[in-house]
């Protein structure tokens, strides 16, 4: 049986929790989903593991080799955007998980059989659940996620 463990973040705006380096051992990679803020978190979260990241909205001077929306595949094919209501590209069709940001709360849902994950933000939170990412766990190509909270 196959299982990949997947790290998801979104919204640091600069700052990396310490936590997020505890929770993230072990994972095959990591997701970010936007609103990055420095170099420095991509560097740190790159040490973990490869990392694979979008533009947000407030991160439009400091990254501009990335794009509004990313495609990788870890376990199964993953879609990343940062704002889910902001017109942007289409889902690729046989993406399984679209990991998102911007909302800064955290979220898990699936519509037509894919997993949508929103994990919150480990430095900006908003709601009542706190500092937040989430872990992706893919066993045999199905996705399972849920929130981690800091």
């Amino acid at each position: 049986m196959e299982r990949v463990l997947v790290g998801l973040i979104s919204d640091t705006h600069g700052v990396l929790d310490p936590q997020v380096t505890a929770v993230f051992e072990g994972v095959a990679h990591i997701v970010h989903a936007g609103d990055i803020g420095t170099r420095e978190v991509l560097a740190a979260l790159e040490a973990i593991a490869p990392v694979t990241a979008v533009r947000g909205n407030m991160d439009a001077g400091a990254f501009p080799w990335l794009g509004d929306a990313a495609c990788v595949t870890v376990g199964c094919p993953i879609q990343v955007v940062h704002d889910l209501s902001s017109p942007g590209p289409n889902r690729t069709r046989d993406v399984r998980v679209v990991v998102s940001g911007h909302t800064h709360v955290p979220k898990i849902g699936s519509r037509d059989g894919v997993l949508y994950v929103n994990p919150g933000s480990p430095s900006r939170p908003r709601g009542a659940d706190g500092p937040t990412v989430a872990l992706l766990e893919i066993r045999d190509s199905l996705p399972h996620a849920r929130i981690v909270r800091l």
